[in-house]
């Protein structure tokens, strides 16, 4: 008995460190967005980095090639969701674990008619205890690394911290923003969506009072862009400087965009990458990291 006692311990001590080992992935950018190579189901899938969506988006073919009967709690919906330009019919819902890549994916997804890829919202990761992990994004390396939150304390830098949107589960960060534009100066207040998603360094709403009430006394005035049919398809501001969360950009172009929600803006995926990030969504911060 005392040897298979021992040998029990060892082989829990053998599991629970295999459990809190980080789970490296290889990024690659296309088009301003990130993505990473996983197995899931026993298929190899370009995965989209994501924190802007509600749920892990997947396609019906996908679903019922590797999932119609694995997994729990599935309702259908009529509801949709616009991706940029284009809008999907949410087809089925539920709310599970999934294995991406040998991380766990613990929360809702989404499977859309006519959807070909998969993307997913980063902050849905979670470690051997069912916590939220943290999420190190390293540009330089082009490397993203999924770790158990408590390994998290080993890291230093600044500390930006954020808190979620109650009904959708967004990480959201307090910032005060200041414009510098041939036209003036600007400041606004208010709260941004960390926007994994979103390609540039700013995106700001069209309809949120700060942004309206600038433009009014024309501290900002926004450039129309156009399409080959003279149709306004995007609006913008070229800012001579630009300072928010604890970092200052020079000679940047800033997204309007209209959005439904009432914060300020997205706060994008440029903003992280010139530095070595770790996102802890247990805690509720991001990181600069200094080692």
């Amino acid at each position: 008995m005392r040897h298979l006692f021992i040998i029990c311990s060892f082989l829990f001590i053998a599991v629970s460190a295999m459990a809190q080992d980080a789970i490296c992935f290889d990024l690659a950018k296309k088009d301003g967005y990130l993505f990473f190579n996983a197995d899931v189901c026993g298929e190899q899938v370009d995965v989209m980095l994501e924190s802007g969506l509600p749920a892990l988006l997947m396609g019906r073919e996908f679903y019922e090639r590797n999932l119609s009967h694995k997994l729990a709690n599935i309702v259908p919906s009529k509801e949709h969701i616009r991706l940029f330009r284009d809008t999907y019919d949410i087809i089925l819902k539920a709310y599970d674990d999934i294995n991406i890549g040998g991380a766990n994916y613990h929360g809702p997804i989404f499977i859309l008619d006519n959807f070909d890829g998969m993307r997913i919202p980063v902050q849905y990761f979670t470690d051997y205890t069912m916590r939220p992990a943290s999420v190190i994004l390293d540009f330089a390396a082009q490397k993203m690394t999924v770790l158990p939150s408590n390994n998290a304390s080993n890291y230093t830098g600044i500390k930006n911290k954020f808190h979620y949107d109650k009904d959708l589960g967004f990480p959201l960060v307090s910032a005060k923003i200041a414009i510098t534009t041939p036209d003036g100066m600007a400041k606004l207040k208010g709260t941004l969506l960390i926007d994994f998603g979103n390609p540039m360094v700013l995106f700001l709403v069209k309809q949120h009072k700060e942004l309206t009430k600038a433009v009014k006394k024309g501290k900002i005035v926004p450039v129309d862009a156009h399409n080959q049919r003279g149709e306004i398809v995007a609006q913008g501001i070229y800012a001579n400087e630009l300072s928010f969360c604890g970092a200052t950009f020079s000679e940047v172009s800033i997204g309007i965009t209209p959005q439904s929600f009432n914060h300020l803006g997205l706060l994008g995926l440029s903003f992280f990458e010139q530095k070595k990030v770790l996102f802890n969504f247990d805690k509720a911060y991001f990181q600069i990291l200094t080692n």
